[in-house]
């Protein structure tokens, strides 16, 4: 997704990156300085499916879709989404579900509720799973019903002996900047950069994620990555705190509620 940038050391960055906070200064006194939201929380879940019950977890459960309607209206959940994998990886990764809350008792509430749900057959055929909790406080979104949308998930992780505040850094000065002005054109209806919020893999990890409507959206997020690296020099900077032989992309076709 980012991988625009030329590779620099550590060292070499984080000297690079001192400089150009420098010299850039004045201006960004002047520009809009990008702040924190709340905390988003989502909970995802993801599954791995023999390709003859893809279709079933596709399928409709009347009782899933009450619930899911009935929490939405509260307002204690603020979207929700299920997607299949589009590009599948040697980890068997097929299908994914996952849902937002502004707190995290949102999530294990809801949790609490569609395990109490007569058990989904479907879910019993998975040969694999995983459940990850992750938080964010650089994301947007738009109220939509995204119907065969595209889901883009890519995982980036930092060098061991990247700056602490190295995913802020990329946050504020990169991501967010880049898909604001995406989100605000209508390329995409939603995007954040989040980490895990209890840790079940590797530390130092993050995600870069968005939700489009068009398969357009593709070529529009690729042009407008490569048109801010030639723009911002703290693309390469930043670049070398990345371990990127670790980074992996993630594309779905999704169904989700965004409030």
């Amino acid at each position: 997704m980012i991988l625009y940038f030329r590779k620099m050391s550590v060292a070499a960055a984080f000297i690079f990156l001192v400089a150009t906070n420098i010299a850039l200064m004045p201006a960004k006194a002047e520009s809009q300085e990008v702040k924190e939201k709340p905390r988003l929380y989502t909970y995802v879940a993801v599954w791995s499916f023999p390709r003859s019950e893809w279709s079933a977890f596709a399928a409709p459960n009347t009782a899933a879709d009450d619930l899911i309607t009935k929490t939405l209206a509260s307002g204690k959940l603020v979207g929700i989404g299920v997607a299949n994998s589009l590009m599948h990886h040697a980890d068997g990764i097929t299908h994914m579900n996952w849902w937002s809350s502004m707190t995290e008792a949102g999530l294990f509430n809801y949790l609490d509720q569609e395990s109490g749900l007569p058990p989904d057959p479907a879910l019993a055929k998975a040969t694999k799973h995983a459940d990850y909790i992750v938080a964010s406080t650089h994301y947007n979104r738009k109220a939509a019903t995204v119907k065969a949308g595209y889901q883009m998930v890519s995982y980036l992780r930092l060098k061991d002996d990247a700056p602490e505040k190295a995913v802020s850094l990329i946050a504020k000065t990169i991501v967010t900047p880049v898909m604001e002005k995406l989100f605000s054109d209508g390329a995409i209806v939603e995007y954040q950069l989040s980490t895990e919020d209890f840790q079940s893999g590797p530390a130092r990890g993050f995600w870069i994620e968005w939700i489009a409507t068009n398969a357009e959206a593709f070529d529009k997020v690729s042009a407008a990555w490569r048109d801010a690296a030639g723009k911002n020099p703290i693309f390469d900077a930043t670049n070398g705190f990345i371990d990127w032989d670790a980074a992996r992309d993630y594309v779905y076709h999704v169904d989700a509620t965004l409030k």
